[in-house]
């Protein structure tokens, strides 16, 4: 009896972690390059920081990514949390997560060929050029919200 209820309260207790996994979110940096689509839902597999969700993303497959830099600035200035919705289509021109040669950033993300092209709102930053197949991973950002804390 005592067996069955503890069976009974740890598939509660994993169902309770599961709904609570809904709301947290990997949080990525600019060293973290394993592939987000990796950890999305696993969150008991995920070594690294979690962050909880907005009401409006939480459910969804989303990570956050902090920015460290000011190659976007205004924009999203350092210390901001950007969410990137792995279901979002990809969208020239429009700002994106990418992991490339082992650094993952924020740029605005364009094509030319087979190259893919990551610029920065900062004029100053060098545009980073490589093969579309050189790409490690990119995500569209959904949206910000300022890290306060």
């Amino acid at each position: 009896r005592d067996k069955a209820f503890s069976g009974k309260l740890r598939k509660e207790t994993e169902g309770e972690l599961e709904r609570l996994e809904l709301y947290k979110a990997p949080l990525y940096g600019p060293k973290n390059t394993v592939n987000p689509v990796d950890f999305i839902g696993k969150h008991r597999e995920w070594k690294g920081k979690t962050i909880n969700l907005p009401p409006d993303l939480q459910g969804g497959h989303v990570f956050a990514f902090k920015v460290e830099d000011t190659a976007m600035a205004p924009r999203y200035n350092p210390g901001n949390l950007l969410f990137c919705d792995l279901n979002l289509v990809l969208e020239e021109g429009k700002p994106v997560v990418a992991c490339v040669k082992g650094q993952v950033f924020c740029r605005i993300y364009e094509t030319q060929g087979k190259e893919a092209r990551f610029k920065a709102w900062d004029p100053k930053v060098k545009v980073v050029s490589v093969l579309k197949r050189n790409v490690q991973w990119l995500y569209r950002v959904s949206r910000r919200e300022s890290d306060e804390r």
